[in-house]
């Protein structure tokens, strides 16, 4: 909201109708002040309900913190998605690098002694669905899960993974290396890996099987009942 968005004619009118499908709770959507160049007192002119609806300016926050601040909201997986990345790439920059033999590396401790026996049931799930890709078994797929810090959070992502590998092998010829190679690009796109890192994790398939898997991806996790 600015002083040229109400200095248009249509302006009340949209402010109107977002206003009051808000007040019509979730299924209404929400509304998102973002104040630029204008004061409270200008606004209470326009729209005294809006003054009241904490909101974030332009004056006191930069373009990208504004948009960080609208996903936390509007998509909060994304928003995780970005704290995350930034999170990681602040420690690269302050890591010392060395090379170490793999063998070497150690797990991360367990965070959960215990997982409820329904995310249990769900893991068994997951593990089943693409138990010719994994190279565990069921009883370290749960260890990795205590090890998690938030384990119904990445489960969740492990199941749109799964649900999507069952309806794109459930037809076609899939032998099991196209197998493996579909997985490999499922997990590069649920890790937020490049669409040329995407592709190349899922070869030999060709980029059209790889952009259509990563798309029945996108759209479960949209609209989990499609």
């Amino acid at each position: 909201m600015s002083p040229s968005f109400f200095k248009k004619k249509w302006a009340p009118r949209e402010l109107g109708g977002l206003v009051a499908k808000s007040t019509r709770g979730p299924s209404g959507g929400r509304v998102l002040p973002i104040w630029h160049n204008i004061t409270e007192r200008q606004l209470i002119r326009h729209s005294p309900t809006l003054a009241d609806v904490k909101a974030l300016s332009t004056s006191s926050a930069s373009i990208d913190v504004i948009a960080l601040k609208v996903a936390e909201i509007a998509r909060p997986d994304l928003y995780e998605y970005f704290r995350r990345w930034a999170l990681f790439d602040s420690k690269i920059a302050t890591a010392k690098l060395e090379r170490v033999p793999i063998a070497s590396l150690n797990e991360g401790p367990i965070v959960h002694a215990e997982l409820p026996k329904s995310m249990i049931v769900r893991i068994r799930l997951v593990h089943e669905a693409l138990r010719d890709v994994l190279a565990r078994d069921i009883d370290r797929s749960v260890d990795a899960f205590k090890r998690d810090v938030q384990p119904e959070r990445d489960l969740r992502v492990w199941e749109r993974l799964a649900t999507t590998y069952l309806l794109v092998t459930g037809s076609g010829n899939w032998p099991d290396p196209r197998r493996k190679a579909l997985y490999r690009a499922l997990l590069a796109a649920v890790g937020g890996f490049s669409a040329e890192e995407v592709l190349k994790a899922g070869s030999p398939l060709s980029r059209n099987e790889i952009a259509s898997a990563v798309a029945q991806l996108i759209a479960i996790e949209r609209d989990p009942t499609r």
